[in-house]
């Protein structure tokens, strides 16, 4: 079935991908577990007000559980 489905499929032109196309994806390769980041957020450590870099990264963190990990 991987061969069945490429990275390129789920991610044409670098573009936001979506959890059912990621899901979709994960489960055809058989991947257990993967560590999403998101490729602006890694500005993140620019923010110089500690409470709200704390605040962007918790908001983030609950975005991307809510989104992908309760989904999965």
């Amino acid at each position: 079935m991987l061969e069945e489905c490429r990275v390129v499929d789920v991610h044409r032109g670098g573009g936001h991908v979506g959890v059912d196309a990621w899901l979709e994806f994960i489960e055809a390769t058989g991947i257990e577990s993967a560590v999403l980041f998101p490729t602006s957020g890694l500005t993140y450590g620019h923010i110089h007000d500690l409470d709200y870099a704390k605040s962007v990264a918790r908001a983030y963190n609950n975005w991307l559980g809510e989104t992908y990990v309760d989904r999965s």
